[in-house]
């Protein structure tokens, strides 16, 4: 869900004025391997106990909610000394061993650099994907706190009236849809001992079946704790939505809360969903899958054909399939530009459509199907698997005056105002750039600048010029490493000036982005999981779902025949 994918961004920031000092990729210089580190620490943990994702949730709100995101909650106190450590709602926070452990390899790697402030918004963040919540970037900087008084503390309790709750989150700078979305977010995979919702088990409203079961589990000494989510404990979902509105939480604010959400926040309550065509056409996958495969037997570029394909289609008018829209006479389309001139696969989406048309007719749209086509040729170009939500809808507008894509020689500052335009962070955009060209391909006429560039590395200048005296305007590779592989490769590359296009050289030394690029180079795993969640993220710009749009019959034409 889009939106609560945000409100996690947004709970990593807390106070906005913040905002201007941190920025992506900050320890990309001073730490390139900050955020692989605590990623490491945070996956086995959680590969040994999956609460821990609740855990660190826990941790960051009691933390935040204080004084801000400044670790203050980390202190341990002293004789003489208390900390906000030392108080009551903050008794049973846990998961320091993870920060602590996180902080013992950074400061191995590079002392005094990250802070702990950081360490506990990366280890959520990357705690809350491990669980299958949404994947996020977030900008780092963050200094640590100098006061920890238990004096400061002022939570939010169990069972505080919803209207308290509200004033409680505008202190600190958030809505009533960050405060809906953080609270159930944070319950989704948390527990709760049984002294703290005595008065549930009194309510009337209860759904009878867990309150006899919640009664069974209490009757246990020494206060026994029990899932807030009775159906999905260890995932970050929306789940717990709907165990509210049947009365089935534990407690009794967030069932106000839900009503609230319902109406307040509908557009949180996203159409997109895993397995979306499970119960219409459960063929979906092996369809696509089986094509996909087959063409990249015979033609592995087909994985850069297809990225660059999405990237087009979602980066106009949003992923709604109009890039495929055939021109007609008096009638151009996207696909009529010159930046989309070079687009190719359009065959493979045209099978794929041919045969889901044949077992479920009117059912998937050319949007999901250019959407999971694309994930199924990054994985077997060894690139990362992931899971994608399905559901779109196919669009109505395909014009020409629309498409505004970036070119090859963009400036990076440029690229980033394109990105952010769409809702994709830097890192977003480092990412994207990279992963596609590392699989993708050139003109020689597109890349004439950087022949003449005393900077590129002499070797494959040569090699490039040699190339491109043939006729017939020739391509070249863009990773010269691993041309047919979606892996970090290209970054190191960029680094040694080997980079073709003028934007990937720039991606390397711009000072917004050289520390991503620094990063992915060192650890494909970071540059995987980045990729596999800024490919999620890209999937979802301007979707159509519900009854927007139309699922087309045939891909290159809109169903009314214009």
């Amino acid at each position: 869900m889009r939106s609560i994918t945000a409100l996690f961004f947004l709970f990593c920031f807390l106070a906005p004025s913040a905002l201007a000092q941190l920025r992506f990729g900050f320890y990309g210089r001073s730490c390139p391997r900050a955020e692989s580190i605590v990623a490491n620490v945070v996956a086995n943990r959680f590969r040994r106990d999956r609460s821990i994702t609740a855990a660190l949730l826990r941790m960051q709100f009691h933390d935040c909610f204080v004084r801000g995101c400044d670790a203050s909650l980390l202190i341990d106190p002293r004789s003489g000394r208390p900390s906000e450590k030392s108080t009551g709602p903050n008794a049973s926070v846990r998961g320091y061993e993870i920060i602590d452990e996180a902080k013992r390899q950074l400061e191995a790697a590079c002392p005094r650099t990250v802070s702990c402030a950081d360490i506990v918004t990366l280890a959520t963040r990357d705690s809350v994907a491990l669980a299958g919540g949404p994947r996020f970037s977030v900008p780092t900087g963050r200094r640590d706190g100098l006061r920890s008084s238990p004096n400061d503390v002022n939570l939010p309790g169990p069972t505080i009236p919803v209207s308290a709750s509200i004033q409680a989150f505008a202190a600190k700078g958030m809505n009533t849809n960050d405060m809906v979305t953080l609270i159930g977010g944070g319950h989704s995979v948390g527990s709760i001992h049984c002294s703290l919702f005595q008065d549930r088990l009194n309510d009337p409203a209860m759904d009878r079946t867990l309150n006899a079961r919640l009664r069974n589990t209490c009757r246990s000494p020494n206060d026994p704790s029990v899932f807030l989510d009775q159906r999905t404990p260890f995932i970050v979902d929306n789940a717990i939505y709907g165990e509210i509105r049947r009365q089935r939480g534990e407690m009794k604010s967030i069932t106000a809360l839900f009503l609230l959400f319902c109406f307040l926040v509908p557009s949180a309550l996203a159409q997109l969903k895993f397995a979306f065509y499970g119960p219409s056409c459960h063929r979906t996958g092996s369809i696509i899958s089986s094509v996909v495969a087959e063409r990249f037997r015979r033609d592995p570029s087909i994985t850069a054909a297809l990225l660059r394909m999405q990237f087009h289609d979602c980066f106009v008018t949003g992923c709604d399939a109009s890039l495929l829209i055939d021109p007609r006479p008096g009638r151009p389309s996207e696909k009529s530009t010159g930046p989309n001139a070079s687009v190719r696969g359009y065959e493979v989406i045209d099978e794929i459509k041919r045969q889901l048309e044949a077992v479920c007719p009117g059912i998937v749209s050319c949007a999901d199907i250019v959407a999971l086509a694309t994930r199924d040729a990054i994985k077997l170009a060894g690139g990362p698997s992931f899971l994608i939500k399905t559901g779109r809808r196919d669009g109505l507008r395909s014009n020409p005056a629309d498409v505004n894509l970036p070119g090859p020689t963009i400036p990076v500052s440029a690229s980033i105002q394109a990105f952010a335009a769409k809702g994709m962070s830097v890192n977003d955009m480092v990412t994207l750039i990279g992963g596609g060209h590392s699989v993708g391909s050139i003109h020689c006429s597109l890349f004439q600048d950087r022949l003449n560039d005393p900077a590129m590395d002499r070797s494959l200048n040569a090699q490039l010029r040699n190339t491109c005296r043939a006729p017939n305007d020739p391509s070249v590779f863009l990773d010269q490493r691993t041309p047919f592989v979606v892996d970090n490769a290209i970054f190191g590359e960029m680094q040694r000036q080997r980079a073709v296009m003028r934007i990937d050289s720039n991606l390397a030394f711009d000072g917004a982005t050289s520390g991503i690029v620094s990063s992915f180079a060192q650890s494909n795993s970071l540059f995987r999981q980045r990729f596999a969640q800024a490919m999620e993220k890209m999937g979802t710009i301007g979707v159509l779902t519900g009854r927007a749009g139309e699922i087309r019959r045939n891909c290159r034409v809109f169903n009314n025949g214009r």
